[in-house]
């Protein structure tokens, strides 16, 4: 269109040139009823372009295109009628640049944003990817999105993905031919778990909400009631069983940062998850909705984690007898089990350390890749995709941006399952013969 700016932002200048040369040779294959009479004023005499091409239309009007790359200022001050970023997610500056282009948006021109992903976000503060962030909150933005899967060329089918695509790890697969946006936007590191059975989880066995709820107590006192609303803390799975017994595997945080407090319950016979609470709240508050939930599912055996010392105040709401509630009867001892004697310790909790935290880890590592556990919810097989070797200690964890409450949440309710839960397989020895020598006496003989 005559008398327009487009600006074309990417990775670096080397990335923003070969842009501008696609958009050169796209100019120069038109068909003349299609250039309106425009003719290449930059570059001159044939060149291939660097940063910029400008067309000069009969009634002397310009229209330029303009490449940049990726920095703190770019875009900054520029007016334009058509901004391109492109493979945005892999932006230094993505945040800076969305701040300085929108504006161009705001005043009636077109911000386009394309990449394949490369991570993903923290979805309520925006650290991490700022691809996934505009992704996941494109509505708020009012961002028109679309999802362009492997499949749109018309080459590909099943069979070409299946000799194709397969012959890149899972994670680049994922990334480069993604069938859906949790497929996409993958951690592209190495990730801790089995991405091939967490893809089947999410594909076959995602395990759906059934309600969502939480304790309502009177300020008076007396029996907490359950409150059923679309925000209510507890994910409800499956209703408690008086058949059946449960446990609860708990990882507080302070209520305060980032992280959230999250806690499974989750049925000893079949390893099926019956319900989660994720909730960013006080440890008296949590310690509230523990209570309860633990109780409606038959007083469930709890363990909380007691790293970084924010499971002692749970603990001691759990049995301080301070809201009118009596202590809770089941709260979970640990034992050294690689010592002989077993032996448990004084405290109450789970102790979070350098020994346990590798074992609690393989612990879902286990299930997902022998693909034991029946079904998966999708928010934990998301936490689990972001949950990877990192260079620095603890790893492996979160990535940046992302979180891994479930993720440990769910790694002691596999140790409590491990622990107490019903295996078929589970090895136990027979008894051994005894030897008596001369048996003089009936109860002296072997029965074996």
């Amino acid at each position: 269109m005559p008398g327009t700016r487009a600006l074309v932002v990417s990775i670096n200048e080397d990335e923003a040139i070969k842009v501008v040369n696609r958009l050169f040779d796209m100019v120069n294959s038109l068909p003349d009823h299609l250039r309106f009479g425009a003719e290449i004023s930059k570059p001159t005499r044939g060149a291939r372009p660097t940063t910029t091409i400008e067309l000069t239309f009969p009634d002397g009007r310009l229209s330029t295109v303009v490449g940049l790359p990726s920095t703190r200022r770019a875009g900054h001050g520029e007016t334009a009628t058509i901004v391109l970023l492109d493979e945005y997610a892999r932006h230094e500056y993505a945040q800076e640049s969305w701040k300085a282009l929108f504006p161009t948006a705001d005043n009636g021109g077109q911000l386009i944003v394309i990449s394949t992903a490369n991570g993903i976000s923290n979805e309520q503060t925006g650290e991490g990817n700022f691809f996934h962030h505009l992704w996941v909150n494109q509505e708020s933005y009012g961002i028109d999105g679309q999802f362009l899967a492997w499949d749109l060329h018309p080459d590909r089918d099943e069979h070409w993905y299946a000799t194709h695509a397969r012959a890149l790890p899972a994670a680049d697969r994922a990334e480069q031919f993604p069938r859906n946006p949790e497929d996409a936007f993958i951690n592209t590191g190495e990730c801790w778990f089995d991405l091939e059975a967490l893809a089947w989880y999410s594909e076959h066995k995602p395990l759906a909400e059934e309600k969502r709820l939480r304790f309502h107590v009177s300020e008076t006192g007396g029996r907490a009631k359950i409150h059923y609303s679309e925000h209510g803390w507890v994910r409800l799975y499956a209703r408690p069983d008086a058949s059946h017994d449960y446990a609860i595997g708990a990882d507080v945080a302070t209520g305060r940062g980032l992280d959230y407090s999250c806690a499974y319950v989750i049925d000893l016979s079949s390893m099926s998850l019956a319900a989660e609470l994720h909730a960013k709240i006080d440890a008296d508050e949590f310690a509230e909705q523990l209570h309860y939930l633990g109780r409606w599912y038959g007083t469930a055996r709890m363990a909380i984690e007691m790293g970084g010392g924010f499971g002692e105040p749970v603990i001691i709401s759990l049995r301080d007898g301070r809201k009118g509630r009596p202590h809770y009867p089941k709260l979970y001892r640990h034992a050294i089990g690689d010592r002989p004697d077993n032996h448990q310790l004084k405290n109450y909790g789970f102790p979070m350390n350098q020994k346990t935290r590798p074992q609690v880890i393989n612990q879902i590592e286990q299930v997902i890749r022998e693909r034991t556990i029946p079904a998966l919810p999708r928010s934990l097989i998301m936490e689990c995709r972001t949950f990877v070797r990192q260079k620095t200690l603890p790893s492996p964890r979160a990535q940046d941006g992302s979180n891994d409450d479930r993720v440990m949440a769910f790694g002691i309710a596999l140790e409590m399952y491990r622990l107490y839960g019903t295996h078929e397989r589970r090895y136990r020895a027979k008894p051994k013969r005894r030897r008596t020598g001369s048996a003089n006496y009936p109860w002296e003989r072997s029965t074996a």
